[in-house]
Formats: C-alpha cells, sequence, structure tokens
C-alpha cells in the first residue's frame, strides 16, 4: 500500500543500450519502428543528457542511484589500485549506495532486474535479479534467487548474458545472427519474469543495440572512411535489423502491462562513427608530464617504442598471419598489469613508469587524466595545493593546442576539471582532467602506450559513444505527445521512484520530472523527500572468483571496443 492507502502502481524500465534518435526518428518516420513511434505520440520524450564520459560506465550507475559519479563511485570499466598500480575488472560490489530497485525493495515492493551490466555477482533484493554484461561466460551464480536460472532453464532454455560469438574480422554474419539471439532470448526471459513473478518495478535492458553499432557502423555509414561498399550489400542493413527487432520486443512488453503502468524507456548514451583511437599517454610522455624508469630495459623499450615498434604498428600484421588465437589473446591482453604479461615484457608499458618522476597520466576512455598527487597515489610526486593547481591549469591549456589528424580543428573542445563534473564522498577516485573531444570519432585507448602516435586508426571498432541518449515516458499521469529538454540520466530513479508512490532520497542528485507530468497528478502527489538512501551494503561479493573469469570480461570489453 502506497501513503495514500491505495495499492502501489507498476513503473516498468527498459533499456536500450546506446540507442540513439539520429537513427530512431529517420526509421520511425520510414514506419520501420512503430511502437517507439507511437510512445513519442501517446507519451513524453526527449533526449536524455548522461554523463561524462558517454559509455555504460559511469552512466548506467548514475541511472540506478540517481547519483553522480563523485557519489556511486565508477568512472570506467578499470579500477586501479593506488598502492600497486594494477588494474582489475569492476564489479557489483565497487557500487556505491543503493540503486532505485533497492530502495523500492526496502519499501516492500516486490522487483525485477534483468541485466544491469553493473550486477555481478547479484545481490539479495525483494524479487529477482539476473546479472549482465560483466558476467563470466561460465558463471552459474548469475541470478537471485539462485534457483531462478534452473527454473528459466526449464522453462525457455539456457539464458544468454552475452552473444556466445565474439566479434571479430571474418565472423560479422555470425556475430550479428548471435545479436539477434541474444536479444530474443532476453525478451523470451523477460515476458516469462513479467507474467510469472510478482513486481512493481521492473528493469531490462537490452544491449544490442549498442553492441552491433560498435561493429557495423562502417557498413551502414555510406560517408565513414572504412566503408566498404561490397560489404555494405551484405552487412549494410544490420544496425537498422537490430533496431527493429528491438523495436519489437518494446511492443511484445508492453502488451503485458496495463494502463495503470508507466512505461520508461531510456538510453545510456548515445551514438556515432568511430575512426580511430587517440593515445593521450603518449602525448604525456612526450610533453615529459610522464617519465620512463632509468633501466637499460626500459630505455630500450622506449628507444624501439619511438621508432615504431607498438602493439598498433605489429597487430594488423598478427591478425593477417592468423597468429591470435583466443589463448594468445588472453596472454596478451594489454590490460593485464603483471610482470609477467608477454606484452608488457616485450613493449613499452606501465611496468616500465617511472612513478616518483611522472607527474600525470590517463586511465579509462575519453580522455580520463589523473595527477600523480602525493597521498594520492604509491609514488605520488605532484604536492597538492599550488603545483597541484598550476599542473592543472597548464594541461588544460597545452591539450587545447592538440589539432585532429590532417586538421586544423582542435581535437579537446573542452577540458573539464574534477569539481566542475564530480562531486561526493567519492570524487577523489574521479580523473582531476576530463576532456570533452571535439569529435568524438577517436576514442582513447586508456592504459599504456598502444602506439607511439597521438592519433591512429584500427578499422576494427567503428561505432562510438556520444552524450545524446533518448528517453520516452507513458502512463496514466503522463502528457502525451510532449518533447521535453533538460532531462538528465539522473533524473529517471527519482522520477520512477515518485511515479511508484515513494519518497526521493535528499542525496539523489537527480529531480523528479514533473514537467512531464500532468497537472492533476502533480497536485495530489506531492514529492515527498527522505534524507539519505543507503549504503547498499549489501552488495559485499568479492568480485571475481578466478582470473579466468576476470579474463573473459576483459575479451568481452576488447571486442566492444573498451579496452585496447
Amino acid at each position: 500500500m502506497n501513503m495514500n492507502g491505495n495499492p502501489h502502481p507498476r513503473v516498468l524500465i527498459i533499456g536500450l543500450d546506446g540507442a540513439t534518435f539520429d537513427l530512431i526518428k529517420p526509421w520511425a518516420a520510414e514506419g520501420r519502428l512503430p511502437t517507439l513511434q507511437r510512445l513519442m505520440q501517446e507519451g513524453a520524450w526527449g533526449t536524455l543528457k548522461v554523463e561524462l564520459p558517454p559509455g555504460t560506465v559511469p552512466n548506467w550507475p548514475s541511472f540506478a542511484t540517481g547519483k553522480n559519479p563523485g557519489k556511486h563511485g565508477i568512472i570506467w570499466w578499470l579500477k586501479r589500485d593506488p598502492q600497486t598500480a594494477d588494474f582489475s575488472i569492476i564489479s557489483s560490489a565497487d557500487l556505491r549506495g543503493q540503486t532505485l530497485w533497492d530502495i523500492a525493495s526496502d519499501y516492500g515492493l516486490p522487483v525485477g532486474v534483468v541485466n544491469f551490466p553493473l550486477g555481478y555477482p547479484p545481490h539479495p533484493i525483494n524479487g529477482f535479479m539476473i546479472s549482465g554484461l560483466l558476467t563470466p561466460q561460465t558463471a552459474t551464480d548469475f541470478t537471485y534467487p539462485a534457483a531462478l536460472r534452473e527454473e528459466l532453464e526449464a522453462n525457455i532454455g539456457p539464458y544468454r548474458i552475452f552473444p556466445q560469438v565474439l566479434n571479430s574480422r571474418g565472423n560479422e554474419a555470425a556475430y550479428l545472427e548471435e545479436l539477434h539471439c541474444t536479444l530474443d532470448g532476453r525478451l523470451q526471459a523477460t515476458r516469462y519474469l513479467m507474467q510469472h513473478k510478482p513486481w512493481n518495478l521492473f528493469f531490462v535492458l537490452f544491449g544490442a543495440t549498442d553492441w552491433v553499432m560498435h561493429a557495423f557502423w562502417k557498413y551502414h555509414d555510406p560517408s565513414h572512411p572504412y566503408h566498404d561498399p561490397a560489404a555494405a550489400q551484405r552487412l549494410g542493413h544490420a544496425i537498422r535489423s537490430i533496431y527493429e527487432h528491438a523495436d519489437q520486443a518494446v511492443g511484445e512488453l508492453l502488451k503485458l502491462v496495463d494502463d495503470h503502468t508507466t512505461v520508461i524507456l531510456m538510453s545510456d548514451h548515445g551514438s556515432g562513427p568511430a575512426v580511430g583511437r587517440s593515445m593521450l599517454n603518449t602525448w604525456l610522455l612526450n610533453s615529459g608530464l610522464l617519465q620512463i624508469k632509468r633501466n637499460p630495459v626500459s630505455q630500450l623499450k622506449l628507444l624501439t617504442f619511438r621508432l615504431g615498434f607498438t602493439p598498433a604498428a605489429l597487430l594488423p600484421w598478427a591478425v593477417r598471419l592468423k597468429l591470435l588465437n583466443t589463448k594468445v589473446k588472453r596472454k596478451l591482453d594489454p590490460s593485464r598489469t603483471g610482470k609477467k604479461n608477454p606484452l608488457r615484457r616485450i613493449f613499452l608499458s606501465y611496468n616500465d613508469v617511472d612513478w616518483p618522476r611522472t607527474k600525470a597520466f590517463t586511465m579509462g576512455g575519453m580522455g580520463q587524466i589523473f595527477i600523480n598527487v602525493q597521498g594520492n597515489h604509491a609514488n605520488g610526486c605532484v604536492a597538492p595545493g599550488r603545483e597541484y593547481e598550476e599542473l592543472c591549469q597548464f594541461i588544460v591549456e597545452k591539450v587545447k593546442e592538440i589539432k585532429l589528424p590532417g586538421s586544423d580543428q582542435p581535437y579537446v573542445q573542452h577540458a573539464y576539471r574534477r569539481h566542475e563534473l564530480y562531486w561526493g564522498e567519492h570524487a577523489d577516485v574521479m580523473p582531476d582532467i576530463l576532456l570533452y573531444p571535439t569529435d568524438m570519432a577517436y576514442l582513447d585507448s586508456g592504459v599504456d602506450f598502444f602506439s607511439n602516435r597521438l592519433f591512429f586508426s584500427t578499422g576494427f571498432i567503428s561505432g562510438g559513444h556520444r552524450t545524446n541518449g533518448i528517453f520516452f515516458l507513458r502512463g496514466p499521469s503522463v502528457r502525451p505527445g510532449l518533447e521535453l529538454r533538460d532531462v538528465t540520466i539522473r533524473d529517471l530513479a527519482p522520477t520512477a521512484l515518485h511515479l511508484l508512490g515513494l519518497p526521493v532520497p535528499e542525496d539523489m542528485d537527480g529531480r523528479v520530472v514533473s514537467e512531464a507530468l500532468n497537472e492533476q497528478f502533480v497536485k495530489s502527489h506531492p514529492i515527498q523527500r527522505v534524507m539519505v538512501s543507503g549504503n547498499g551494503q549489501q552488495r559485499n561479493g568479492q568480485g571475481y572468483a578466478t582470473t579466468a573469469d576476470e579474463a573473459q570480461i576483459r575479451a568481452r570489453l576488447a571486442s566492444l571496443g573498451y579496452l585496447n
């Protein structure tokens, strides 16, 4: 019962990862996406402002908690141990603060969560949970309760977390087929759960709309520098086919809810072309802000690096000669920081960085620059206070001089200082500087020294992220046909809680999108606030059980272009 003594309403939240109006609007106008077209007519909708950097991380955590990354503590797929400088994959144990389904669960409402990317390992809630993208392929502990996995298998067959075929050259058709199979499997599981389990709040994420654009944008877009007209005859329909399939899936789910259910459909970011990589560690190295150890081995690796002996230069040859089987790829995973990693023993890497003399380094996508401050990092050499501020200002000014390849256009549109984007109890783990590129077609490689050039091309990943997400609201209290502006991804959690008849925690950074709601509902349902939401202590998992599990996740993220 809600606070007015009436039964609680229902809220269904559907995520289409990476979906963008840049594709939806023209295809809807052609009649290819009738469900999304109908949602635009029957509810409120608009472009969703997302967190920087515009990726799965940090945006799905910001959606779920209603908070900026400085409060939920997650900014990238990898986390760095400040003492050892080693990297490891994040898990649900790293997400700080309660999610909206944790809050609804605490109020006694039954909830369901399917495919939340930061959901592994799952934790107990008043309902059920199936983890998502960061779940190892061989894991059997991806559901709560544990028996749900067997129940799903008995009723709909084996549940696919991720496509069984990874994106790679030569298997494009098989990968596309797997994307469709995974999307359909997610739909069948969601249909079963919606029909057979009690729920007032249900969240499901379809990831195929993001995965397909990373692999197939060059076939879809004739202006892409890697566009192959002959290949486009076979694969140019790939992105559209997934969007059409997703539209059908959304339509199937809408048939399962009544007129008293509010539907929120959203994405975590937009999509667009990607033509290459940027290598900001190389820029920091050339600028003297990142130093290499003086020992003979590291200096020899630095010399060969400057001469062009880099993974980026040799990778195409390894692909042509078919030298990279799964076992070799795992051994050469560049995000493994251990000294036994063959790639790091051969090429210049973070193992060769002279940290006591290094003032700045990058870690994470889209230009995340960290200052090596004393007390914040092992072997920090930059004094807090004046030296720190002067160094930040120096970098902010110098990066503006970087030009896009073959152009006089600056690579950096804006260089943000940490306090401009993030605040809260975990803001100190956020990057000190974050770059907003003029053209997001170049993806930052994140760690190490993959190339001795600031910009280089791979031709593998041809689609990347943008800052324009999407959102739709439809329900009995929503004004129909209304296009909204200035809605952020943090606003959707408090809006969902309010529509459920629950108070909104004061420590949420988002707001209730009351302008989308009709006047009668706004007057009869004043927004209520409570002090703070909980700290999510129930997510006490230890992350990945084995190094093999983590290696699977690294390979999966690499296939999407998130790791080198």
